[in-house]
């Protein structure tokens, strides 16, 4: 989204012996917000309900990461959090939250999206569903 670059990763240190694949994302500009989104295999329905989510983040990194659902057809967005993270070069480190849409989807035609400020480097990357451990595919932008 907005000029990332993403890549996946085979780390010599990953996450987990389960987990040996991360996704590094590179903002090629230096401004605005920059991310990538998952539209789901058959689409993302959105209802007015609790998401619980996890992602781990390696890397310098001390900003805000915004996970938001969003229209892929008008846009728009039926609800985001705004989640602080601090993370350090070495160390993965992980975020949990939960994010509550404002308003219902019409339709399946939804992308569940991570942002942050594309001044800020960080090299890789885990999202996970449920607060679990299951790495997403990102829908590449």
């Amino acid at each position: 989204m907005n000029g990332a670059k993403l890549a996946t990763k085979t780390l010599s240190k990953p996450l987990s012996s389960a987990l040996p694949i991360s996704l590094n994302v590179a903002a090629s500009n230096t401004t605005g917000q920059v991310g990538f989104a998952n539209e789901g295999y058959w689409g993302i329905p959105v209802a007015v309900q609790s998401y619980a989510g996890s992602f781990f983040v390696k890397g310098t990194y001390n900003g805000t990461i915004v996970a938001s659902l969003h229209s892929d057809i008008t846009k728009e967005e039926f609800g985001s959090i705004r989640i602080p993270v601090e993370s350090t070069k070495d160390a993965w480190t992980q975020f949990n939250y939960t994010l509550i849409p404002v308003k219902a989807a019409k339709n399946a035609n939804n992308s569940f999206q991570i942002t942050f400020d594309a001044k800020v480097r960080f090299r890789v990357f885990y999202l996970c569903e449920n607060g679990g451990t299951q790495n997403t595919e990102p829908k590449r932008s």
